[in-house]
């Protein structure tokens, strides 16, 4: 039979549950949004790309360009816009140039552009990037003028491709002669070193200064940046600064942190280095994380104060796969940091072999959060179903069911009750108003 087969649109997922074949678009939004283009515990990256590439040419291309747009400005994901930018040029999308200019917002993102570009199109030999698509090479000619001599210097790196690369394929033209000059000496590799944080540091124990007096006038200077506060928390504190007010002031500053874009869980990351020292200022600055990743958390605007949830956290062994081969931190500590902060509003519970209600998540405190995230241990086996089963058993009305797990729910290949889509369905009879 090669056209009268089944439309149906039921699935099995990689562990047998039961799913649903997705719309292309829905599946490319659901792909871009939650990857970093990282190794997941279920699929590697390349197949990801390769995926992300396949879906890009069942869709219509405006959709692809403006999921491209949003990553990069609402989900502030740098990898992933890349990659649909470069695919829909390989599609001969009409407006290719206005897209490149919307989703290079640092000067590093041009190189990435350029290097996957040559890497998508299987480019070798000395001439990797002859050939350039004219819509794209336009694009990184418009957005090159945008950037000064301090952002370009800061993000001249060695690689593949460097900028000067990409000044000479596009022909950027300086916007006056101030920028023809910091054109020139780019193309030349002579621009002026960056006055960034690591520079200054240097700068300052050059004339005698120690690391300790560098950190404190670099602090009560307003010259570190929110990242840069946050990533050396840990070297300030092991240096004795003495200007921890400042620190705090400025780590707890609600623009600050808005401006920064921080995901909430790099207050996470630095609260577990800090905590492991042995300093007398390290209470103050782990009260500020915590009050800094409230307005972090705030700024996901997802949780709706006026309606209640279960918010329920898969705890099975995928989950402690790493977000990124740069990072300690893991799927389950993103979504225990997330369950909790949520829980505010309702219940927590834990799943994997078996369901567990979290008493403990009535308030949020980091410790907290480090405690928890050693104390449950449910198997692995990701029984999603169980969490229904309770809801059910206990008659709790809700109006939210959200689910954070790396989405591999078992199903009744593993047991004859896993059916989370039938418990569900018993589920919304009763609550009808109810979302998952």
């Amino acid at each position: 039979m090669r056209f009268n087969q089944s439309t149906s649109t039921k699935v099995l997922n990689f562990e047998g549950g039961q799913s649903y074949k997705l719309a292309p678009e829905i599946e490319l939004y659901g792909i871009v949004c939650s990857s970093l283009l990282q190794d997941k515990f279920y699929e590697k990256v390349n197949p990801q790309i390769e995926r992300i590439i396949d879906l890009v040419k069942q869709v219509d291309s405006e959709f692809v360009a403006k999921l491209a747009v949003y990553a990069r400005t609402e989900m502030y994901l740098r990898s992933i816009p890349i990659v649909l930018t470069v695919e829909l040029a390989k599609l001969g999308y009409n407006k290719l140039r206005s897209l490149t200019s919307k989703i290079i917002l640092r000067p590093d993102e041009i190189t990435e552009l350029l290097a996957y570009y040559q890497l998508s199109n299987k480019r070798t030999g000395r001439k990797k990037l002859n050939k350039l698509s004219n819509a794209i090479r336009r694009g990184i000619a418009d957005v090159l003028p945008r950037f000064d001599e301090y952002q370009l210097a800061k993000y001249d790196r060695s690689g593949e491709v460097k900028l000067r690369d990409a000044l000479f394929l596009s022909h950027a033209k300086p916007k006056n002669k101030k920028q023809e000059d910091v054109f020139k000496r780019l193309a030349d590799g002579k621009l002026i070193t960056p006055d960034t944080w690591e520079v200054k540091i240097g700068e300052l124990r050059k004339v005698g200064k120690s690391t300790k007096e560098a950190w404190e006038e670099l602090v009560r200077g307003k010259k570190l940046g929110y990242m840069a506060l946050l990533r050396n928390l840990v070297y300030m504190l092991l240096d004795k600064v003495n200007c921890n007010e400042e620190i705090i002031e400025q780590l707890t500053d609600p623009e600050q942190i808005k401006r920064s874009k921080q995901f909430p869980y790099r207050f996470y990351t630095s609260y577990r280095e800090v905590v492991k020292l042995n300093s007398f200022n390290k209470v103050k600055i782990i009260h500020a994380l915590e009050e800094a990743i409230e307005v972090s958390f705030r700024a996901v605007k997802f949780w709706n104060p006026e309606e209640s949830y279960m918010t329920l956290v898969d705890y099975s062994g995928s989950m402690n796969h790493k977000i990124s081969d740069k990072s300690d931190i893991s799927l389950i500590d993103v979504a225990m940091l997330f369950g909790l902060l949520g829980a505010r509003y309702g219940n927590m519970g834990v799943f994997a072999t078996e369901f567990t209600l979290v008493d403990e998540a009535y308030d949020f405190s980091l410790s907290k959060l480090s405690l928890l995230r050693d104390k449950y241990h449910g198997g692995g086996a990701t029984y999603g179903h169980k969490a229904i089963e309770y809801m059910l058993n206990k008659n709790l009305n809700v109006d939210n069911v959200v689910i954070f797990t790396d989405c591999q729910l078992y199903g009744e290949r593993h047991h004859e009750d896993a059916d989370l889509v039938k418990l569900w369905a018993i589920y919304k009879e009763r609550n009808p108003n109810t979302k998952l």
